[in-house]
């Protein structure tokens, strides 16, 4: 057998013990009254105690040899004849050594792992130690949890073991089982045949019959350690089924509720204990919890309301700009002509007249919209400190002499801003750029007109001036220019008339795709700078924050191990069989 005896106990013990050591770690953390702290310790130790177990039999019945199988280890003697008469008491030791407690007991330590867990008392035959059987009915059989009595097949009708048995009191039955050893070295038949013998014979003298197990210590030792054909070995041994009515002993309901059921109630108790002591500060960061919840609830709540006040801003100096926009679409219209004196039509002018207005505008606008931003705030910062001070007995107040935040920096800030990207903006216009050079085609094509009516009326006075022609042609000649005059100056008015619409549309369109932008801009900026506002006003909290961390990084570790320890007791008491007690969660 590969696993150890009792395997699932032991995980549920190693659970139970690694959960009240970490609570006896918290307990000492949060100077808990020290008295719990040592009832921890006490737990853990009983938690440590091995099992008992003690095996009885007549000489050469197997003890040993079954010892050994079961722990795989080769850490009792085995001898033909009897070797002392002394009960052997194994327990774990760092190095080996022997210790005389009495006449007929030895105390024998060895590195053994399994007798951490497992203490064993080996005895003399049964034959060798009537006359001492006190000190194994009155010592050891009671604290046993397992009492083991060999009978080999060679000889299993040996009284001794009988009368030893007649002398245990009835109530420790539950603890026994009987051993058949050696049992390779008979038939099946026979085995059969002794079993049913020692099923009556245990009737007869103790009035019940305990469970038999014919097994082979010697096949089981060995397929544990040096054999090859393990697997046949074992099977032969029929082993198995002792080994596991050994763990389910382990393993009992009662073993379980005895040796660790009692040791979680008890931990549960100091659990709740350190609980109290904790929801004092529990409650501390609950309520930095709802102060800093509260904070920030009201804080997006107010940017939001104050965000949406800034967008009348942002639709005041678009109104200005379509205004303007307007103004100068109809001025640039009067400055299109064949000879245009107002310079306040120009591209240049325009767009400096755009600056201006909204500048203007901005200016004033900017003031008013940074000075509601600052009320709003400092409505916040009152309601907020009201609060406080009421709920949370906290007084909220920054180095200023009136204990109020100042916000004269940040409506500055918004101004410059706001003001910069205006004049960014229009800059972005760059009317020059788009029309002067259509402005110049312009006066290029009206000039070609009127140049060519020109023409034509002195090219008919030269002709009649210096009679290059007969007399009789000086009417058609002058009839002539007349007529390519006109048509010059018809042309050249619809050609402007045409151009000085395609040019005004041109113009609409472009302030239209730049009002877009500007809105963008100007959004963005004032978004950005009301942002700005409130990062600022979030940063005087920086403080309580900082308190509320402190709070955090004191207590809440603390909460989480109570609330991971209890988890682990949730689980050691359902694998224990005891009802989930703990205590509510925190945090």
């Amino acid at each position: 057998m590969e696993a150890q005896l009792g395997d699932a106990y032991f995980d549920t013990r190693g659970r139970l013990g690694s959960a009240i050591y970490g609570l006896s770690k918290l307990v000492e953390e949060i100077e808990l009254d020290r008295v719990q702290y040592l009832l921890l310790q006490s737990l853990l130790q009983s938690l440590r105690e091995p099992f008992l177990f003690v095996v009885v039999g007549e000489v050469n019945a197997g003890k040993s040899t079954l010892l050994n199988a079961l722990f795989g280890q080769s850490f009792c003697e085995t001898a033909a004849l009897p070797m002392t008469s002394e009960i052997c008491l194994f327990k774990y030791g760092a190095y080996e050594k022997d210790i005389c407690i009495t006449d007929t007991l030895t105390e024998l330590y060895r590195p053994n792992e399994f007798l951490k867990d497992f203490n064993i008392v080996d005895t003399p035959g049964t034959n060798s130690i009537m006359e001492h059987h006190q000190e194994i009915t009155e010592r050891f059989i009671p604290m046993a949890d397992l009492v083991i009595f060999t009978f080999s097949v060679v000889n299993p009708w040996g009284a001794s073991a009988w009368s030893l048995l007649g002398k245990i009191h009835q109530q420790w039955y539950k603890n026994i089982i009987f051993a058949l050893q050696q049992c390779d070295l008979r038939e099946p038949d026979e085995i059969e045949a002794i079993i049913e013998h020692i099923k009556v014979t245990s009737k007869q003298r103790l009035g019940t019959i305990f469970p038999i197990f014919p097994v082979s210590g010697k096949k089981a030792f060995l397929s544990k350690t040096t054999a090859l054909d393990k697997e046949r070995l074992w099977k032969e041994s029929r082993f198995e089924h002792l080994e596991a009515h050994i763990a389910g002993v382990v393993d009992s309901p009662r073993i379980r509720e005895q040796k660790l059921g009692n040791a979680s109630r008890s931990a549960r108790v100091v659990l709740r204990q350190a609980q109290e002591k904790l929801e004092a500060g529990a409650r501390i960061l609950k309520a930095d919890e709802e102060l800093i919840g509260g904070l920030g609830a009201e804080v997006s709540t107010q940017r939001d309301r104050t965000l949406h006040r800034a967008g009348a801003l942002r639709r005041l100096i678009d109104s200005e700009y379509v205004a303007n926009a307007m103004r100068a679409t109809r001025r640039f219209q009067d400055h299109l002509g064949f000879a245009p004196q107002d310079r306040q039509g120009s591209p240049d002018a325009i767009e400096k007249e755009i600056l201006n207005g909204l500048t203007e505008v901005a200016r004033r606008e900017a003031e008013t919209a940074a000075s509601a931003i600052a009320e709003d705030l400092q409505d916040l910062w009152r309601r907020l400190a009201e609060n406080m001070q009421e709920h949370f007995n906290f007084r909220l107040r920054v180095g200023t002499e009136s204990g109020e935040p100042e916000w004269t920096p940040q409506r500055e800030h918004l101004r410059s801003r706001l003001l910069a990207t205006l004049a960014g903006e229009i800059s972005k216009l760059q009317l020059s750029a788009l029309l002067n050079r259509r402005l110049a085609s312009r006066r290029s094509v009206l000039a070609g007109f009127t140049a060519g009516g020109l023409a034509a009326i002195g090219t008919a006075a030269c002709l009649i001036h210096f009679h290059v022609l007969p007399t009789a042609q000086h009417t058609t000649a002058s009839l002539l220019a007349a007529i390519v005059a006109v048509l010059a100056a018809i042309g050249g008015a619809l050609f402007a008339r045409r151009n000085s619409r395609t040019l005004v549309e041109l113009l609409a369109e472009h302030f239209e795709a730049e009002r877009d932008q500007l809105n963008i801009a100007v959004k963005e900026e004032l978004t950005r700078e009301v942002n700005g506002f409130f990062d600022d006003f979030i940063h005087l909290f920086d403080p309580l924050h900082r308190l509320c961390d402190e709070h955090r990084l004191r207590y809440q570790p603390q909460i989480t191990e109570l609330n991971r320890l209890a988890d682990a007791l949730d689980e050691v008491d359902l694998l224990i069989g005891l009802p989930a007690a703990r205590p509510p969660a925190n945090s």
